[in-house]
């Protein structure tokens, strides 16, 4: 059987984020033995929607997607837009794609589009809001690798 006990998912995150879709996540990733860390521009993480912090685990700059087993990108519009425009946020989830690992996408398009990402499909899973986290956690869990995908 396949586990995520002892893996780590990591989750990219932008001002103005929905804090319930983080705890989704964060709960979803729990209950399949699994950590979730965050990642934001700078380490000192970001305001969420409601004006409440959500800290960062690690600076993008300092956390290579290669170091996890699963990521995500937790964005709003705008979110996404800045992440687009960074050549190391680009960078990131080109590596995860080339490193076949499971991608989610919460509002992140702008960023998918930028680094060559397709937007579903291969191990890339939408998440629409909290309760789409199951979901996402439960491909990172059962795809572990996405050999399928051209690279």
């Amino acid at each position: 059987r396949k586990t995520l006990r002892g893996r780590v998912i990591a989750v990219l995150v932008t001002d103005g984020v929905d804090p319930g879709l983080v705890d989704a996540l964060r709960s979803a990733a729990a209950d399949e033995g699994a950590t979730l860390e965050i990642v934001a521009e700078k380490r000192g993480g970001v305001t969420d929607a409601s004006g409440g912090r959500i800290p960062a685990d690690h600076a993008l700059a300092a956390a290579p997607s290669a170091l996890f087993d699963a990521v995500a990108v937790v964005a709003t519009k705008d979110g996404a837009e800045a992440l687009a425009d960074m050549p190391p946020a680009v960078q990131w989830l080109m590596d995860a794609l080339n490193h076949l690992k499971v991608i989610g996408n919460a509002g992140a398009d702008a960023l998918l589009a930028k680094a060559g990402v397709p937007r579903q499909g291969d191990g890339v899973v939408t998440i629409g809001g909290a309760g789409d986290a199951k979901g996402f956690v439960t491909t990172a869990r059962d795809e572990q690798r996405v050999f399928r995908r051209p690279h």
